[in-house]
C-alpha cells in the first residue's frame, strides 16, 4: 500500500491576516499579597486555533483535563509573551482571585467583541422589529442586546447625517 504525505514542511507559515486591533481585556488579581490590574490584549485566533477551540467548546461537560490544558495553551497564544507570563502567574498563585473560569470568561468576552465587529452594512438588523415577544433564553437575550447596540449605531449614523445636512 502506498503511503500518502499530508502537509508541506516547506510551505511558509502565513502571518495573521486580521487587520483588526486586538481586543483589550481588563484583568485583576492578587499576586504576592498585592492587588494588580492589567489590560491584556487578545488577538483573534487563526482559523486552525478557532477550529480547535470550537471542538473543545462542543465537548462541554465531556471535556477532560487534556482539553482544559489545550484551551489554556490556545488562549495564552492569543496574548503577548508579557501578558502570558502575567496570566500564568495569576493562575498559579493560590488565592490570586483569578481562576480558569475567569480565563474562560475573558476569552468569551473577546470572542463576542471579535464577532460583533461590523463586516458590512451594520444597521440593517435595527430595521426589523422584534416579533418574538419576551426573550426566554440566553441566546435571545444576546440578540436583543446586539439589536440595541445596532440601534445606537443607527442613531449615531442618523445624528451624523442630520449634522451634515445643516
Amino acid at each position: 500500500m502506498a503511503k500518502r504525505m499530508f502537509g508541506d514542511a516547506t510551505r511558509a507559515a502565513k502571518p495573521r491576516e486580521s487587520s483588526e486591533a486586538p481586543v483589550p481585556v481588563d484583568v485583576q488579581g492578587n499576586l504576592n499579597g498585592e492587588i494588580v490590574e492589567r489590560e491584556i490584549s487578545m488577538h483573534e485566533p487563526s482559523d486552525n486555533q478557532a477550529s480547535i477551540l470550537a471542538i473543545i467548546a462542543a465537548k462541554g461537560k465531556r471535556a477532560n483535563g487534556s482539553d482544559a490544558a489545550k484551551f489554556i495553551d490556545l488562549v495564552m497564544r492569543l496574548t503577548t509573551p508579557e501578558d502570558r507570563d502575567f496570566l500564568e502567574d495569576l493562575l498559579m498563585e493560590d488565592g490570586s482571585g483569578f481562576e480558569l473560569t475567569d480565563l474562560m470568561q475573558m476569552f468569551e468576552y473577546a470572542a463576542e467583541e471579535w464577532s460583533s465587529r461590523p463586516t458590512g452594512r451594520s444597521n440593517d438588523s435595527s430595521k426589523s422589529p422584534n416579533k418574538a415577544g419576551k426573550s426566554s433564553t440566553g441566546a435571545s437575550q444576546r440578540r436583543a442586546s446586539t439589536r440595541s447596540t445596532s440601534t445606537s449605531a443607527g442613531s449615531a449614523t442618523s445624528s451624523t447625517q442630520q449634522r451634515s445636512k445643516r
